[in-house]
């Protein structure tokens, strides 16, 4: 005849002391194969609780990771726009601006360079990532203007390729407004700087 014991609390029992165990609410006897098993392994609130341990630890480096990476790939365009392409071909790119109806392109062409290299980088690091997109964004509206209004175009075969171009941007500018409105997310200067701020 089996008795009731008071329930035990543990994650694991030895079998040469033990007459039965409780886990929860339920008998487990150890003359019993399936119970045997169930007696010699970690219960589910011990399981759980190192894998919520487990889950704190790696979910925010995981996000600091994805949230770095996207930063990176997002700004890659502009940074080597402005290094590989802008400053080095600084005179061929400010005089197709000026074939494209820019206005003072010697000067615009300094602005967009410092927009892309101040706003690219601000992103990049995510420490006033909203200044940066906003930088960025601005750029992108009046590249998107001069260079790539697909309505004025006639031919076919162009009309397409700025179509693409035109909505690569817009793609881009809705990257730049979500930065804008949520900030940089995790693995940012900024999320740093405010924990830091918040253990004070």
């Amino acid at each position: 005849m089996w008795s009731r014991k008071p329930m035990v609390n543990c994650c694991s029992l030895n079998l040469n002391n033990l007459a039965f165990q409780f886990t929860g609410s339920q008998l487990l006897r150890p003359d019993s194969p399936d119970d045997v098993s169930r007696i010699l392994r970690p219960s589910r609130l011990c399981q759980s609780r190192s894998q919520q341990t487990n889950y704190r630890k790696c979910v925010p480096m995981f996000q600091s990771l994805l949230s770095i990476t996207g930063r990176a790939a997002l700004v890659a365009i502009f940074l080597m726009s402005a290094v590989g392409n802008k400053i080095p071909n600084y005179s061929k790119v400010a005089a197709y601006m000026a074939s494209e109806g820019v206005p003072a392109p010697q000067i615009l062409l300094g602005g967009a360079i410092a927009f892309l290299i101040v706003g690219g980088v601000l992103v990049l690091v995510g420490y006033k990532a909203r200044l940066g997109a906003t930088l960025l964004l601005i750029f992108l509206i009046l590249a998107t203007y001069f260079f790539h209004d697909f309505w004025t175009i006639k031919d076919p075969a162009r009309l397409q390729s700025e179509m693409i171009q035109f909505f690569k941007n817009l793609s881009l500018c809705g990257a730049m407004l979500f930065i804008m409105a949520n900030g940089p997310g995790a693995g940012s200067l900024e999320s740093v700087f405010s924990k830091r701020s918040g253990k004070k």
